[in-house]
């Protein structure tokens, strides 16, 4: 057999199976399709019998209108979502650059995270993230707690999401639990503590909350060596190098309450006073852990006396091992 005649059985035997196959199945859909077709179409003049044509033309006229006003109505929506946000935004962005900021300003964002924490579509809105984080750093700044209470019950998922107000929200809960003379039998503060407590690895600073945790912790036993607060010793010399850094940078910094706060508080100098007591009784755990040759700056923090720019740069010492140089450096 020649090519030709090959090619020609081939194409034959195509269209055969062609005709035999395909062609019922496309006529089929062909008579789907004329059917609903006519099934229209009987329905068009059934309903032009029983309503008239002028009604006819009048539920055409209604169902367009309809659908004109709910795409408007979507527009409309979106657009005051818009304006709502944007004048949230603005007072966010007025109280986080102000010293202090008044009831009525806490109240508005209040008033605006209350009407729209559900069925709202302004949380998911470009812009609401960094208003919402401003917001929660003003109210920790002013230590209104039970606002920040609130934002964790309406938004915790913002709350836990969101890397710099997570650590925000961390500080303030940590001096909570720390300031206070006795923990409650039902601690709501602690909870909510331990909850971002456990979310905080996940976003990349697993030291953070360990800053309240160890003096918290060292507090049920204040004078003996606690076994947890040592195996929690033994958990942050394992971190990387900046986690390790920024663990020493917070506590060293937080021994002296004028390092972390404009106006220096009862609260706040109870958890300076208590980060002392902590370094101090465990001050051999520590200077061995993390091989610290020289902790003459570490005793300086211990007395409430290191000043906040040394902190960070005696922390990165301690993680170079470089204590004795970086200290008889700076008493030269």
């Amino acid at each position: 057999m020649t090519d030709k005649e090959l090619v020609e059985t081939i194409e034959a035997t195509l269209g055969a199976v062609l005709d035999e196959k395909v062609q019922p199945l496309i006529d089929a859909k062909f008579r789907a399709a004329d059917e609903r077709r006519f099934r229209q179409l009987t329905f068009i003049i059934s309903l032009l019998s029983l309503i008239g044509v002028g009604a006819f033309y009048f539920l055409i006229s209604y169902t367009a209108e309809r659908a004109v006003d709910k795409r408007i109505g979507v527009q409309t929506t979106r657009l005051n979502d818009a304006v709502a946000l944007s004048e949230f935004s603005i007072r966010a962005s007025k109280i986080d650059e102000a010293d202090s900021f008044s009831d009525e300003d806490a109240e508005f964002l209040m008033g605006f995270l209350r009407e729209h924490s559900q069925g709202s579509d302004i949380p998911q809105l470009d812009g609401f993230n960094l208003a919402f984080d401003k917001t929660v750093g003003s109210f920790v700044s002013a230590d209104r707690s039970s606002d920040i209470s609130e934002i964790l019950d309406l938004y915790p998922n913002h709350a836990s999401s969101n890397v710099n107000t997570l650590r925000q929200i961390l500080h303030h809960l940590g001096q909570k639990i720390l300031s206070r003379p006795f923990t409650p039998a039902n601690d709501e503060t602690l909870k909510r503590f331990e909850s971002l407590e456990a979310r905080a690895p996940k976003l990349g600073f697993p030291e953070l909350s360990l800053v309240y945790r160890l003096p918290f912790t060292a507090e049920a036993s204040p004078d003996e060596i606690s076994p947890d607060v040592v195996r929690m010793l033994d958990h942050i010399s394992s971190m990387k190098p900046a986690d390790i850094d920024n663990f020493f940078t917070q506590i060293l910094a937080r021994t002296r309450a004028k390092n972390w706060m404009n106006t220096e508080t009862v609260e706040g100098k109870t958890v300076s006073r208590k980060l002392q007591n902590f370094l101090s009784l465990y001050r051999a755990e520590i200077i061995e852990k993390f091989l610290i040759d020289d902790p003459r700056l570490l005793d300086v923090a211990i007395a409430g006396e290191l000043e906040v720019q040394l902190c960070s740069q005696y922390a990165t010492a301690i993680v170079k091992g470089e204590t004795r140089e970086f200290t008889e450096q700076l008493l030269e």
